[in-house]
């Protein structure tokens, strides 16, 4: 493994990241009280908008629903989401410094991982 890591040592790249509680996951809510902010309110735009101004490379989003699960990939054209992880698309477009690993270390073409065939 060391030699591995060491095969892929070069600049460091930058890579900004959200770690984001959305609550409920931006889903109205009814038993927040009447006085809260978020009561009988969806924010999945608000959410959308946050993520967008920070301008991450890579979200994770904790305590999401079904609800936000279907509705925040569509406010976030710029993000592939996987499940509750949103990677900025033009993230694989950036250069990342350093050499790549060599085939061998890959199991690129002409590997096999069975012995004796």
């Amino acid at each position: 493994m060391l030699a591995c890591a060491t095969a892929l040592v070069g600049a460091p790249v930058k890579l900004r990241v959200l770690e984001f509680n959305v609550l409920y996951g931006g889903d109205p809510r009814t038993e927040l009280g009447a006085g809260h902010p978020f009561q009988g309110k969806p924010r999945h735009e608000a959410i959308a908008e946050v993520i967008r101004e920070t301008k991450a490379d890579l979200v994770i989003l904790c305590e999401t629903t079904s609800g936000s699960r279907a509705r925040l990939p569509a406010l976030l054209p710029d993000y592939d989401a996987i499940g509750d992880l949103f990677v900025r698309k033009t993230l694989g477009a950036r250069p990342l410094d350093g050499p790549r690993p060599p085939k061998h270390m890959t199991g690129g073409p002409g590997r096999s991982s069975r012995r004796g065939r």
